[in-house]
């Protein structure tokens, strides 16, 4: 005598928990599963072309500053802190002051700061693909995935509870049933 529509609700939001996580899944992909594949194999080749310049001018201070860079991209990456980024954006200001100034063939100029605005956009572009999986288990898609979970937690509770009454409630009406069937021999073979 279980509801059939509460149920069919819960069926709903399982339903529903598929859909949301393989929207999660599919946002994964699109970011990378792996240091060479999606966002993250686009953020890495434009940072090593930036890297390739820097390198062949032995420049000190570009050297340091696009390591501060490195250093707030892989600390958001790890910690996953808007933080990050805000350093990340005021360390690019820096080293594209720092570029400007800098006494490179027009060339390789030209090369740098196409490598560096690549590099900003792709960090930028995969720190909102972060965001909207969710940058903790409250934000997002994963908010969204753990309420979710949540709801369809505490109905299978209720299911399971109601459930249990219902086979309590059967258990001691076979009961009573058998000692009035037993009761009933008795009298009967007496």
């Amino acid at each position: 005598s279980i509801d059939a529509a509460r149920v069919s609700g819960v069926q709903a939001k399982i339903a529903d928990y598929g859909v949301q996580f393989k929207a999660i899944a599919d946002s994964q992909i699109k970011i990378g599963l792996e240091a060479g594949s999606g966002l993250y194999g686009e953020l890495r080749s434009a940072v090593h072309e930036a890297e390739a310049v820097v390198k062949t001018h032995a420049d000190h201070e570009m050297q340091s500053r696009l390591l501060m860079l490195r250093r707030a991209e892989k600390d958001f990456m790890l910690r996953r802190d808007p933080k990050y980024v805000v350093k990340f954006e005021n360390d690019f200001h820096s080293l594209k002051n720092i570029v400007s100034r800098a006494e490179l063939p027009d060339a390789d100029h030209q090369k740098l700061v196409k490598a560096l605005g690549s590099y900003r956009q792709k960090f930028l572009s995969l720190v909102e693909a972060e965001k909207d999986i969710g940058l903790t288990h409250t934000d997002g898609k994963l908010g969204g995935l753990r309420q979710t979970v949540h709801e369809v937690e505490t109905e299978l509770t209720s299911l399971s509870q109601t459930l249990n009454k219902e086979i309590d409630a059967a258990a001691q009406t076979m009961k009573w049933t058998l000692y009035a069937a037993i009761i009933g021999i008795i009298f009967a073979a007496a």
